[in-house]
């Protein structure tokens, strides 16, 4: 069981990015000893695909979706479920149960025959996924839904019955999309007390997707935000000639210190790539500065998961036509300065902002005088939460954080920290 303490680190990784210096984005280095995972790692799976990896500050955690032989009223069948394990440096992989979530079978449930392109999060002590089911007896117009389940250790999950068709939590009916073929590999960030979800839209077999988005405040209730791509997507097919032309799908999001950051899968009809793309806000999407528009950022992949761990991201991947799991390094660009002093400071304080008065981006510095949860965010005047900037366990250490305030209104405002029992607040002027 993970405690409140490692999973913030995973979170303080997410957050402690700007957008705005991604070219390393475009630059990916393979592991020279890939696989990571290679086919005798779960002898009983017949494919491995899709990793979601989470980082606790000394573990690894892998959630896989793989393809597993159940017998089904007497007749051999390969569906699809989830895998777990776990690796002290993302590289060398220990499975820990090789079906970690499996089908229900039962026929009044949405995931009968499969349960598998699961997403996990880690929140606060308990890891939460959101995953996709089939259930034959839908029809061609609901053949995959989206369900949820939780657990404390990563193993053992309870699933948590849903508002949607046969218990899903998000179905094609509060997708909009009652004429598509379903949803699909859902990605779930959360950025205070709102789940945010992106998910594959199912087009066209075998391939052609779009990525729609969605809000929560539980996990479990979701809300359709549409875009403006068709049936409400959020990232839609590039233009002629581009990597991904055709089809864009499996979203692997994190958020950034501006909003978001998104690897996908792309195709063009006859090949895959990942693109990268960044958004304030969830819904409207720009591709990653330097991005090559028929090449994308990474080769033929599919599956991606990308986590920021010190000065590198890394990009675990399942290679296009196999069953392996492979590993990519990328140059971290960050505007979060780490702790400066190995002694650490001899209290916790919060300084001034510079410069003051401000437009459109400001420095505060803070210390940290023992290892604690941190939150740090910006407040309007009356009260309502702005930005958050830091929400961590964080060691002890002088930090130095830009605060971003592109596309907010000129005013007042305040930044309050909160570490451990210690709390501050400063003021500070944005100018037009």
């Amino acid at each position: 069981m993970k405690t409140l303490k490692k999973v913030f680190i995973v979170i303080a990784s997410f957050i402690c990015l700007n957008p705005n210096l991604l070219k390393s984005q475009v630059n990916w280095t393979p592991h020279a000893g890939n696989p990571v995972i290679g086919g005798d790692f779960d002898p009983g799976a017949v494919s491995i695909q899709r990793p979601c990896v989470l980082f606790d500050g000394d573990t690894y955690h892998m959630w896989y979706a793989s393809v597993r032989s159940y017998l089904v009223a007497g007749t051999p069948m390969q569906l699809n479920c989830m895998g777990y394990a776990t690796s002290p440096d993302g590289i060398s992989w220990q499975s820990v149960k090789p079906a970690a979530i499996e089908p229900s079978f039962d026929g009044n449930a949405f995931d009968q025959l499969h349960a598998g392109q699961g997403w996990v999060i880690a929140d606060q002590d308990t890891f939460k996924m959101w995953y996709w089911g089939y259930n034959p007896s839908m029809g061609a117009t609901g053949l995959n839904s989206i369900g949820y389940a939780w657990s404390l250790d990563g193993s053992n999950w309870t699933r948590a019955r849903g508002p949607g068709a046969l218990g899903s939590v998000y179905d094609l009916e509060m997708a909009g999309l009652p004429d598509s073929l379903g949803l699909a590999t859902p990605c779930v960030v959360k950025t205070g007390d709102i789940y945010h979800m992106w998910h594959s839209q199912v087009v066209v077999a075998p391939f052609l997707f779009r990525i729609g988005y969605a809000r929560s405040p539980d996990g479990i209730h979701w809300t359709k935000v549409n875009g403006a791509g068709p049936n409400g997507a959020v990232v839609d097919w590039g233009p002629p000639g581009s990597f991904d032309q055709l089809s864009v799908s499996w979203p692997a999001v994190i958020q950034t210190v501006d909003g978001f950051m998104m690897w996908y899968y792309g195709h063009n009809g006859t090949r895959s790539r990942i693109g990268c793309s960044l958004s304030s806000d969830g819904i409207l999407w720009n591709r990653a500065p330097g991005l090559d528009e028929s090449e994308g950022c990474f080769g033929d992949a599919l599956g991606t998961c990308v986590i920021p761990v010190n000065s590198q991201y890394k990009m675990w991947y399942s290679p296009e036509n196999s069953d392996l799991v492979n590993l990519a390094f990328s140059d971290r660009d960050t505007d979060v300065e780490g702790p400066d002093d190995p002694a650490g400071p001899s209290a916790f304080s919060l300084g001034q902002n510079f410069p003051n008065p401000f437009n459109p981006s400001t420095t505060v510095q803070y210390s940290v005088k023992e290892p604690c949860p941190v939150h740090l965010a910006v407040y309007d005047p009356a009260g309502r939460m702005v930005k958050t900037l830091v929400q961590a366990f964080q060691q002890p250490g002088r930090y130095s954080m830009t605060i971003h305030m592109q596309g907010i209104p000129s005013g007042i405002y305040l930044y309050k920290i909160q570490a451990g029992d210690f709390q501050a607040a400063g003021k500070m002027v944005k100018l037009d």
